[in-house]
């Protein structure tokens, strides 16, 4: 069973590009349980951005949610709104260009 986080950020007008190399380098790729990332930037929101990290337990996840404050913290000045977050199950997941499925 995969379980995701999705965050999803408001920045102040202009700086959606430098909340996202801040939040890069909050992504552990060498985390426990950590299987990836998606970093989604909605077409007609250009100051928003939503953030989904996959992982293999919610145990991971959930040790990786600790870690939030320090992002909040770090992201506090560029932020419109406040940082929406939510943890979920995977249900099912494909990615056909990739050949994954699990």
């Amino acid at each position: 069973m995969d379980y995701a986080r999705m965050t999803t950020t408001t920045f102040k007008p202009g700086l959606r590009a430098e909340g996202i190399r801040t939040i890069e380098g909050f992504i552990k790729e060498g985390d426990q349980g950590f299987k990836g990332h998606f970093i989604l930037a909605p077409l007609d929101e250009p100051d928003k951005v939503v953030f989904i990290t996959l992982w293999s337990s919610e145990e991971a996840m959930d040790t990786s949610w600790k870690r939030s404050s320090t992002v909040k913290s770090a992201l506090e000045d560029m932020l419109a709104q406040p940082v929406e977050m939510s943890q979920t199950q995977v249900l099912e997941m494909e990615l056909l260009k990739a050949g994954i499925k699990a």
